[in-house]
């Protein structure tokens, strides 16, 4: 769309300006500076903070991160850093794990699931005829995903309180062991599929959906669980709750009443990405550290590289 007036469009944010960030990018780089310093320059030259620090990473020497944004996959990715042949310091690793196991915990819902597959409905019914032979297979096939997830969600009259599945189990009995988790999850990725479902939902509805709770942010949910799926059957369970539930039977009658939870038991696989590092340096306390340093054995050729820091707790 053009606007035929001399004002630019509301829906323009007018900090996103190219020029103005490659000069705010220049001025990160040129003088170390904390976030508030950060912010309080971009409102001056109105600037983006957050995308002129983002251009400015990969001129920097050192980059400062949380946990999530070296070692979740897909959130490393978005912001386009690579850890090949780079210095990485983890500090305070005794939370390392505890913050993998929170970052892969997928909780689902039917209502998670009612809403992705009405969504996944109306975008098919609207581009249809504009989709590839195989993105439209593609997008059918997540369809008979969502639907083969409602079944375990429904209430039912009689419900086990908790059930413990392997990931093999949860995919036979519930007949989606023919679905390539892998090709899905990356044509979610590839083809961006959520964020235009949530677009498609929001200029048809006229809502601006931002709560993370909200219906058109349903599909975030439901690319999670489809990730989670792809972990080794050893590595993960997948936990079928009933929460209202009365000697066996449950008494609820509204679609929150069964939930699904899967919870990462082995995250040795997710560390993988420390492999590409050219020096990891893992520094912490205690326990959590040595079970860090049990999951980091198990990953060939990484002991060898790894060089440890433990500071003993009566030295703090």
């Amino acid at each position: 769309k053009t606007s035929t007036s001399a004002e630019p469009l509301k829906s323009r944010c007018v900090y996103y300006s190219l020029q103005s960030q490659l000069d705010l990018r220049d001025k990160i780089l040129n003088r170390v500076s904390d976030i508030e310093e950060v912010v309080v320059t971009a409102k001056a030259s109105k600037s983006c903070p957050y995308y002129a620090s983002r251009r400015s990473a990969p001129f920097a020497d050192l980059i400062a991160l949380p946990y999530a944004c070296v070692l979740h996959t897909p959130t490393r990715e978005s912001l386009g850093l690579t850890l090949k042949n780079k210095v990485v310091v983890i500090d305070e690793a005794h939370n390392v794990l505890e913050t993998l196991f929170s970052l892969h915990a997928v909780d689902l819902t039917l209502h998670h699931v009612q809403h992705t597959h009405e969504q996944l409905v109306r975008y098919l019914s609207r581009y249809e005829r504009r989709l590839n032979a195989s993105n439209l297979s593609a997008i059918q096939q997540m369809l008979s995903f969502v639907r083969a997830l409602m079944k375990p969600l429904k209430p039912q009259k009689t419900c086990v309180a908790t059930k413990v599945m392997t990931l093999n189990d949860f995919c036979f009995t519930h007949n989606i062991d023919n679905v390539n988790f892998f090709e899905l999850s990356r044509f979610l990725t590839q083809s961006q599929l959520p964020k235009k479902l949530k677009g498609f939902i929001e200029k048809s509805e006229g809502v601006n959906h931002t709560s993370q709770q909200s219906p058109a942010n349903a599909i975030y949910t439901i690319e999670r669980i489809l990730a989670a799926l792809t972990n080794n059957d050893n590595d993960g369970r997948i936990i079928v709750s009933c929460a209202t539930c009365k000697e066996g039977n449950s008494m609820a009658s509204d679609t929150h009443s069964v939930s699904l939870r899967f919870v990462l038991l082995n995250a040795a696989g997710h560390l993988k990405p420390l492999l590409e590092a050219r020096l990891p340096f893992v520094r912490g306390l205690s326990i959590p550290t040595g079970q860090l340093l049990i999951f980091l054995s198990r990953l060939s050729g990484f002991s060898e590289r790894l060089y440890l820091l433990v500071v003993p707790c009566h030295l703090i």
